[in-house]
């Protein structure tokens, strides 16, 4: 069935794997490294690399 629909928009999302190539920082001095940070959206708002929400009103599910 998938071969005649296709992806669904509402599928989990499957990452592709890249190559990446990566110096070898003990033999070779001239390298530069930079940070990367990562932030997602999930539903109705964001989520910041720092682990903030961006949503005005925040419902948090409790235990009982």
């Amino acid at each position: 069935m998938k071969e005649k629909i296709g992806n669904l928009p509402f599928q989990n999302y499957h990452p592709t794997k890249k190559n990446i190539l990566v110096i070898d920082s003990v033999s070779n001095k001239d390298g530069h490294f930079l940070n990367i940070y990562v932030g997602g959206n999930r539903g109705r708002g964001q989520i910041y690399p720092d682990g903030n929400k961006s949503n005005n009103t925040v419902y948090n599910a409790t235990a009982t």
